[in-house]
């Protein structure tokens, strides 16, 4: 498995090149970040492969999950959030795997999180924390759920209520830190 992160204002320079990548209509961008974030994932691709980025085809899985068209099989997934862009892609045929990043700085009302959003196993362990460690280690635990229902090729149709990320996933956390801004991020690779 391969993970990178970029810090899109040291992309910046490389924009047109990046989006030059991308075919008209492909995926619907909704953001400079989301499309500047897929330029750099045909890159990887293209590296892994072999080819000229813009050769890459994508077509969509049944659940939305984009895949790559042909009958290759590259497990792959991207995330962006407030400038950083991760990549992960899978080295094994057949595998899924699933990457999401934020801003550190994000913060959830974690009580209604418990109440609404988590498995009662989860809510009870955020819960039994200390006040001051309930939040960092909500974003931890959101970011994991995230990286596994994206690794699963579903999102969150499945209610996130129905499973405990800890029971059923096997995860890889990592940190991105540049200047005063820090991110951090799950892998989940389904073998």
């Amino acid at each position: 498995m391969e993970v990178r992160t970029f810090v899109l204002e040291d992309e910046l320079h490389r924009e047109a090149e990046l989006l030059a990548h991308l075919r008209p209509n492909e995926w619907v961008c909704r953001s400079r970040e989301g499309a500047l974030a897929r330029g750099l994932l045909r890159e990887m691709l293209g590296e892994r492969m072999g080819c000229a980025p813009s050769e890459i085809t994508f077509e969509v899985a049944p659940g939305g999950k984009p895949r790559l068209a042909g009958g290759e099989e590259i497990a792959f997934n991207l995330s962006h959030s407030r400038g950083l862009v991760a990549i992960a892609l899978g080295a094994d045929p057949g595998a899924r795997i699933g990457i999401d990043v934020e801003s550190a700085d994000r913060r959830f009302d974690v009580d209604a999180f418990c109440e609404h959003v988590l498995h009662p196993a989860e809510s009870a362990r955020i819960r039994a924390l200390p006040q001051v460690e309930r939040q960092p280690a909500l974003l931890r635990l959101l970011i994991a759920k995230e990286a596994y229902v994206k690794a699963l090729g579903c999102g969150f149709r499945l209610d996130p209520r129905d499973f405990d990320v800890d029971a059923v996933a096997v995860l890889r956390e990592f940190e991105h830190k540049q200047g005063r801004s820090l991110w951090l991020g799950a892998v989940c690779l389904i073998e």
